[in-house]
Parts: C-alpha cells; sequence; structure tokens
C-alpha cells in the first residue's frame, strides 16, 4: 500500500509540476529541498512527509486531494483530464491527437 501511494503521489506532483510548467528545480526551490528530491517523489522512491506535502501544495497551488488523487480508468473522470492535457496545445496537435485516440478506441474496442 506504501509502495502505491509513493507511486500515486509522485505522478501526480509531476503531472501538476508540468501542467504549471515548472522544472523540478523550480518546485525545490520553492520548498527548500533540491531537485534530486523532487525527482525521487516523483519516481515514488521516496514519499514526502506531511510538511513536505503542505509546501509542494502551496508551491503546485492544489489541495491534498489533487496530491492523493488516483487516477480513474472511468470514462467520465478521463475525458477532462485528457481535455487538460490537450489544452496547451495548438488546435491542429488537438486535433491530430483526438484522432489518435478514437483510432485506438476504435481498435481496442473491437478486441
Amino acid at each position: 500500500m506504501a509502495a502505491r501511494l509513493s507511486l500515486i503521489l509522485g505522478r501526480n506532483i509531476a503531472t501538476l509540476r508540468k501542467r504549471r510548467r515548472l522544472t523540478q528545480a523550480d518546485v525545490a526551490e520553492r520548498i527548500d529541498v533540491d531537485a534530486e528530491t523532487i525527482s525521487r517523489f516523483e519516481r515514488g522512491v521516496v514519499t514526502p512527509g506531511i510538511s513536505t506535502l503542505e509546501r509542494l501544495c502551496s508551491a503546485l497551488g492544489c489541495a491534498w486531494s489533487d496530491l492523493l488523487e488516483s487516477v480513474s480508468a472511468d470514462a467520465q473522470q478521463v475525458g477532462p483530464e485528457i481535455g487538460r492535457l490537450l489544452e496547451p496545445l495548438t488546435p491542429e496537435d488537438r486535433r491530430f491527437l483526438l484522432d489518435q485516440i478514437k483510432v485506438w478506441a476504435e481498435k481496442l474496442g473491437s478486441r
């Protein structure tokens, strides 16, 4: 369970950091740790303590629940996540990726 929590936290830290266009060094500086520590968090090698989680939430502008949230395979919950991932892309790149998702969904759905 602890390993799974570390992986969930790590994935969410990385996702939120990238969404805010921050480097590991940026986040490390904001919470007063080194960049390698952020890398370890993101890889799930180390689980941050409570005070570090509070600083991470502040640095990433998020709530605890955002860091602890597990990704669901439920289509209703995946849709908004896909939208957030596509948001920074150009309209042409969004269209390309949506077309790819359609192709793969049809391919996987026919198995």
